[in-house]
């Protein structure tokens, strides 16, 4: 099976499903600018991430399960890019159709009142880049590539628009929990198959079953909360 084998018959069938769910509220004229922008900011911030971590071979593919490379990677995990995050949004529009309006929490608290949090939330991400980025080698690569860029960005997003992500934990939890399982046990048999493989000198060594890496999973259930997060955050209040 190739890469685009792998698209075929795992992620575009549930892109297709989720479309049919979700209806035509995804290119409703606010819920597609948000679509756009969240697309975009995938791009922009997983493309950088995802190929210092394949020329660093934390990961890597067979030159025969794919077409066309690009720096570092197949034109294939470019394409997955777009597709996890619409199924994300998609999963997240559904949602949100089916059980109704979510109200969000009016602060009075001045958006400066922030700032602090916001500091030390630099802070410390500065801190941690500067003294254990060199000692989070060999077998603690993945994990620290994977929380040093992602958790931030998350709590950054909490921080900003906790008002508009609180009153919709549930949904967040309900996309985090499926898309991250679906994606996790499909990458599963990718890995499996041979599509991709995981240097293990770079990852802790506990698995999910033979072949996943903890880190692995991980990755799907927080880039599913991320998309899902920043589609929320850019909706137009009446389309939540």
């Amino acid at each position: 099976m190739t890469y685009f084998g792998f698209h075929l018959r795992f992620n575009l069938p549930i892109l297709a499903l989720l479309g049919i769910l979700s209806g035509p509220a995804l290119v409703q004229p606010g819920s597609l600018a948000a679509v756009g922008l969240v697309l975009l900011a995938v791009f922009v911030f997983t493309i950088p991430w995802d190929n210092y971590a394949a020329a660093k071979g934390i990961w890597g593919f067979p030159r025969d399960r794919f077409s066309l490379q690009i720096l570092w990677l197949p034109l294939e995990e470019y394409l997955f890019f777009a597709v996890q995050a619409l199924q994300a949004m998609l999963l997240v529009r559904a949602i949100c159709d089916r059980f109704g309006a979510f109200e969000t929490i009016v602060s009075t608290a001045p958006l400066a009142d922030r700032a602090p949090a916001l500091g030390l939330l630099l802070l410390g991400w500065a801190v941690a880049g500067c003294f254990l980025h060199r000692r989070a080698r060999g077998r603690f690569h993945y994990a620290w590539h994977l929380l040093y860029w992602f958790a931030p960005v998350l709590s950054l997003q909490w921080i900003i628009g906790w008002e508009i992500l609180l009153p919709r934990t549930a949904i967040l939890a309900a996309v985090t929990a499926l898309l991250g399982t679906y994606l996790s046990l499909a990458d599963r048999i990718a890995i499996r198959s041979g599509i991709w493989w995981i240097d293990p000198r770079q990852t802790t060594g506990h698995r999910i079953g033979r072949h996943l890496p903890w880190e692995e999973a991980c990755f799907f259930y927080l880039t599913s909360l991320l998309v899902a997060q920043s589609y929320l955050l850019l909706l137009p209040e009446p389309l939540r």
